[in-house]
């Protein structure tokens, strides 16, 4: 469903519900609040891949909280995401080793949130300046950067570690030291 926005200017924009909320718009503010609109932020969407690998974190929720966990999730994800559930073969890479199946959130070619691809300094520019309702986006790519580099520093993200830097470079903020996420938070949240 899409709904029929008619700017200040007299301009008409068509823009998914799903991005959608209702303020009263003056011209001062209409330039800002649509960009909000019209450029959601960008996230890690997982997508399948033969010889593909994800580095990230399993969560065991306790039975007693697992119907309500699962219900959050999916309403989240796929319910508002456009993803699907999967599950997969997880491999841990704590001492020892062991694997065990783990539920996963895929997207699926009919996503409809899906942005596509897009240069990197696009990427930067459009993540520098999108806030949703969970908060900065530029906090979900430090954080995941930041969580890279705790967790997994023997494997070197290339894509995630240039893109963290033209962010920071898009806010002004330093590239030579690289401040985590903890640090940097009251500076950008206001």
């Amino acid at each position: 469903m899409q709904i029929l926005l008619q700017l200040c200017s007299g301009k008409n924009v068509i823009v998914p519900t799903y991005r959608f909320f209702i303020l009263p718009l003056d011209s001062v503010t209409e330039k800002k609040i649509l960009m909000k609109i019209l450029m959601p932020g960008r996230v890690v969407t997982l997508v399948e891949e033969k010889q593909g690998r994800v580095w990230g974190i399993a969560f065991k929720v306790a039975k007693e909280n697992s119907d309500r966990a699962m219900g959050k999730l999916n309403e989240r994800e796929i319910a508002l995401g456009g993803y699907e559930l999967r599950r997969l073969r997880f491999s841990c890479n704590e001492k020892p080793s062991h694997s065990f199946c783990v539920l996963v959130y895929a997207a699926t070619p009919k996503n409809t949130l899906y942005l596509g691809p897009a240069t990197l300094e696009q990427i930067a520019v459009q993540i520098a300046s999108a806030r949703g309702h969970s908060g900065l986006n530029v906090e979900y790519l430090i954080r995941l950067a930041d969580f890279m580099r705790e967790k997994v520093p023997e494997f070197d993200e290339e894509h995630l570690f240039e893109l963290e830097k033209l962010v920071r470079k898009e806010l002004g903020l330093s590239t030579e030291v690289i401040v985590p996420w903890s640090q940097l938070k009251s500076t950008l949240i206001k």
